[in-house]
């Protein structure tokens, strides 16, 4: 996973769908990484990510309570889609921002 910084913001670029074991593991490690390191302002680049299952919903979950917990936020970026689809059916349209490209975050 690559960790770029633009503006305010960390974005974190995940490396493939959130549905493996291995892949989620590592999604959560890089996030308590982060917020271990003081980046508050998070963006999913979700480029190369097109499934999430239901744990990896979860760890979304997870790290946008422990982000709110620390005044933080969580946004994504580069939404496929059929995961933009699901977030607005999960209604998390009504949680977090959605970035189109890099030029939008502030």
């Amino acid at each position: 996973m690559d960790v770029k910084k633009t503006g305010t913001h960390t974005v974190l670029v995940l490396d493939g769908d959130l549905t493996s074991d291995d892949m989620i593991l590592a999604f959560k490690a890089k996030m308590q990484e982060l917020i271990d390191g003081d980046h508050i302002h998070i963006v999913l680049d979700f480029v190369n990510v097109h499934i999430l299952n239901s744990s990896g919903i979860g760890k979304v979950l997870l790290f946008y309570k422990k982000l709110k917990e620390k005044n933080g936020s969580m946004s994504f970026v580069h939404l496929s889609p059929s995961i933009e689809d699901l977030f607005d059916k999960l209604m998390f349209l009504n949680l977090f921002k959605i970035y189109r490209s890099y030029d939008e975050i502030k």
